[in-house]
C-alpha cells in the first residue's frame, strides 16, 4: 500500500461518519457557545455590549436582549449541552456497523481537541498572572480600562468652531437614524 493509494480504500466513508458525529457534532459547537456567551455577557459586560451595539445601528435594541444575553442564552446552551451529552448514543453506520472501542476513542479525541483549548488557554492565562487568585480573576474578566467606548451623542459632535454652519445635534441623529433603518 503506497500513499497514492489511500484516497482509493474502501474505508473513508467510516472515517467521514466519525469526523461527522463527534468533531463537527453540535456538542462541540455548543461547548464554544456557551464560554462564547459568558464572555460577551458577563466578562465584557452586557451593559457596553448593548452601547456598541446601539453605535453600530443607531437605536438602542429591545432592552429583553440583554436578558438574553445574560440568562437566557447561557442557560439554554448549556441545558442542550447536557442533554446531549445525557442521550448519547455510539455511532454506528447505516445503523448496522457498530465501531470498534478505538473508534469511539479517536471521536472523542477529535471533539476534545477543539474543545479542550479554551479551558487550557484559561488555566494558562492564570495561572500565568501575578497576584492573588482572585486579584487575577478580577483581573482577567474585566475588561481593559483603556478599551474606547464611543457613545452615538459623543461621536463627532464636539463644539464646532462657528456654530452658525453647524447642523443642531437633533438633525444628526435624526440622519443617522434614518440611515441605519432599512
Amino acid at each position: 500500500m503506497t500513499p497514492s493509494t489511500l484516497p482509493f480504500l474502501q474505508g473513508g466513508m467510516y472515517i467521514f461518519q466519525l469526523f461527522d458525529y463527534y468533531a463537527a457534532s453540535g456538542t462541540c459547537l455548543l461547548f464554544v457557545a456557551i464560554f462564547e456567551v459568558i464572555c460577551v455577557g458577563w466578562v465584557y459586560g452586557a451593559n457596553r455590549f448593548y452601547d456598541n451595539i446601539e453605535d453600530m445601528i443607531g437605536f438602542r435594541p429591545w432592552p429583553l436582549i440583554k436578558i438574553c444575553w445574560l440568562v437566557i442564552t447561557p442557560g439554554l446552551c448549556l441545558a442542550v449541552f447536557l442533554f446531549s451529552l445525557i442521550k448519547y448514543t455510539p455511532l454506528k453506520y447505516n445503523n448496522t456497523y457498530v465501531y470498534p472501542t478505538w473508534g469511539y476513542v479517536l471521536g472523542w479525541m477529535m471533539a476534545l481537541s477543539s474543545m479542550v483549548c479554551i479551558p487550557l488557554y484559561a488555566i494558562f492565562i492564570i495561572l500565568r498572572t501575578k497576584g492573588p487568585l482572585k486579584q487575577r480573576l478580577v483581573q482577567l474578566i474585566s475588561p481593559a480600562e483603556d478599551l474606547p467606548q464611543v457613545k452615538k451623542h459623543m461621536a463627532g459632535l464636539s463644539e464646532p468652531e462657528n456654530k452658525e454652519q453647524a447642523p443642531p445635534v437633533r438633525e444628526v441623529l435624526s440622519i443617522t437614524e434614518r440611515e441605519t433603518h432599512f
